[in-house]
């Protein structure tokens, strides 16, 4: 669906096909982009692995890399990095998340570890037992182009396209939160959203039939091994 199309719907469902004036396109604009890369953020928070990139990057002398270097492309085709799935160094060997607090980042020196470990400090991503100049492969998802950041109203809205009107409604209750004149009526919108917001969700999080196993989320380093 193009962007075009896009604000058409949510004007129908907002009631202001006719009142470009108090609700300008620009408006739409901002708030529809807010909720497309939040509803984005959902998805992928509910289905990690919907959609996913890997990324090449190179440890500079402090066994570091930048966060920004897991974000690629420009304009329409840019993706965002969202959160890190997998790093894998060249023998093929994961390094393993470890938490900030738990590593000590402040004197690095301090970590007594044979694991390869990795944690996010600040804008850069900081590993452990490797050396500088390694280069990794980092899977990661992300997130697409903004609605509101598409350089025309031609270009084509990123997301599911059965799951469209959950952008709409979404969108329009937001809308007529404008001034806070309309807020019963947002408020039926937003309860319209969640709902299909749910369903969404429950489709997607899971591709097979297997039932889910329990786990212990952290990694063997935290116990000693």
């Amino acid at each position: 669906m193009t962007r075009q199309t896009f604000l058409t719907r949510v004007r129908q469902m907002s009631d202001t096909l006719n009142d470009t004036t108090e609700y300008p396109d620009e408006l739409l604009k901002d708030l529809a982009g807010m909720v497309h890369l939040d509803e984005w953020r959902k998805l992928l928070g509910e289905a990690p692995y919907y959609q996913t990139a890997a990324r090449t990057v190179t440890l500079d002398d402090q066994r570091t890399f930048a966060w920004s270097a897991l974000t690629t492309g420009t304009g329409n085709a840019v993706q965002t990095a969202f959160r890190v799935l997998e790093i894998a160094d060249r023998e093929g060997h994961n390094l393993t998340y470890a938490q900030p607090d738990r590593v000590r980042l402040a004197d690095l020196s301090r970590l007594q570890t044979t694991q390869k470990l990795w944690t996010r400090n600040g804008a850069r991503v900081q590993t452990f037992g490797t050396t500088g100049g390694d280069t990794l492969t980092v899977l990661v998802n992300y997130v697409p182009c903004s609605l509101a950041n598409l350089a025309s109203d031609a270009d084509v809205v990123d997301f599911p396209d059965e799951w469209l009107p959950v952008l709409f409604y979404e969108t329009a209750a937001l809308v007529l939160t404008k001034g806070g004149r309309e807020i019963g009526a947002a408020n039926d919108l937003l309860r319209m959203a969640d709902m299909l917001r749910q369903k969404m969700l429950a489709d997607i999080r899971r591709y097979v039939g297997q039932p889910y196993i329990l786990g212990a989320d952290d990694g063997m380093w935290e116990w000693g091994a």
